[in-house]
């Protein structure tokens, strides 16, 4: 506990390089008080709610989940959607959830929710990605389709398919380079 007690002021530093020190070794160490590290939570430096979010995200302790799921609708944008990105990190359902909620934020964190969705590949996502897909603004309707190309489910795939036939070539081309692009990634 000491080592984390004595690692978390550096978080305030003026110089970035010490902060991100700071972040990376409380990533591997903050554990020890996992306790502390929620608090930070609560911090009233927006920059440090944002490293608590990525530091918990990197412990992976299931125990920093509520807290973690309180930020997502009671704190700044930054705020949400680093604990968007961090809910990515927790195979959990309390964490669909709450990033299927965040669906409905501000489009920078909405962005975010669709890639912690597609990380943790729930079934429960495949419909509001979808949706997403067919009716959202380009950048998150692209960003669903990057999500749901990953999903290993044949009928997911052969209703994108169905639905990009229905938009016009120039669109349907640029979904398609994506999901192109998506399959040379993993070869």
């Amino acid at each position: 506990k000491k080592t984390v007690q004595s690692i978390v002021p550096l978080l305030y530093s003026d110089n970035t390089g010490i902060r991100m020190a700071a972040h990376e070794v409380l990533k591997k160490t903050g554990s020890l008080d996992i306790e502390k590290i929620i608090a930070l939570l609560d911090d009233w430096n927006e920059d440090v709610r944002v490293y608590a979010c990525e530091i918990l995200a990197g412990i992976g302790d299931s125990r920093a989940l509520p807290s973690i799921i309180r930020k997502m609708y009671e704190d700044e944008d930054n705020v949400r959607n680093a604990a968007c990105i961090a809910l990515g990190e927790f195979n959990d359902e309390r964490a669909v959830s709450a990033l299927l909620d965040a669906l409905k934020d501000d489009e920078w964190v909405v962005f975010s929710a669709v890639y912690g969705l597609g990380k943790i590949g729930s079934p429960e996502a495949v419909a509001p990605l979808f949706e997403l897909f067919k009716e959202g603004p380009e950048e998150l309707s692209v960003a669903a389709c990057e999500v749901l190309i990953e999903f290993d489910d044949k009928k997911v795939h052969d209703e994108m398919f169905e639905q990009m036939r229905q938009w016009d070539r120039g669109k349907r081309g640029t979904y398609l380079k994506v999901i192109l692009e998506r399959g040379n990634e993993d070869t």
